[in-house]
């Protein structure tokens, strides 16, 4: 995936995990870029924030902000 393909990355802070988890594989990327409603730059989450979100107990239904590295 080409990097001038960014905004493919974008994703909502009110998203849901299992919906990041979607967008890192169908992009390529090892990062998705969250962003609020407003459309300002929240934070970033990666595949390893994922990762040591769901062994921490956090739900795939759970907002992506709860992993979210602001």
């Amino acid at each position: 995936m080409s990097i001038r393909n960014w905004k493919k990355s974008l994703i909502f802070d009110d998203d849901i995990v299992f919906n990041a988890i979607k967008k890192l594989e169908a992009t390529g990327f090892q990062i998705v870029l969250v962003i609020n409603k407003k459309r300002e730059f929240v934070g970033t989450l990666t595949d390893g924030d994922i990762r040591s979100g769901i062994l921490r107990g956090v739900s795939l239904e759970a907002p992506v902000k709860k992993l979210t590295n602001k």
